[in-house]
């Protein structure tokens, strides 16, 4: 609608103070919560409200342990190579005194 590209964002000139200028992403993410929200409190069409899940830490371990243990061990590597990345990557770059060490 206004000839920029896609996904924009589009900011406002007055400041809210603790907050900034509103913008597209502000108030998107504002109906994002009213809508979790709405839904989380009235439900959907005479449904019941969503109820709390409850989870057992012990049934949760056992769980994972049993049958989840594979998608933890690829998780571990993803993070494991990033780890090795970001320090790889934020090492300070070598000057001459310490490329002679």
């Amino acid at each position: 609608f206004t000839g920029q590209p896609y996904l924009t964002g589009l900011w406002g000139e007055a400041e809210i103070p603790a907050i900034g200028k509103l913008g597209t992403p502000l108030m998107f993410d504002i109906g994002v919560y009213l809508v979790v929200l709405a839904l989380m409190v009235g439900g959907v069409e005479g449904d019941r409200p969503l109820e709390a899940a409850v989870a057992i830490p012990a049934a949760f371990s056992v769980w994972i342990f049993r049958q989840g243990w594979l998608g933890v061990e690829i998780a571990s590597m993803i993070l494991l190579v990033a780890l090795i990345g970001a320090f790889h990557i934020g090492r300070p770059p070598k000057t001459d005194e310490t490329a002679e060490k």
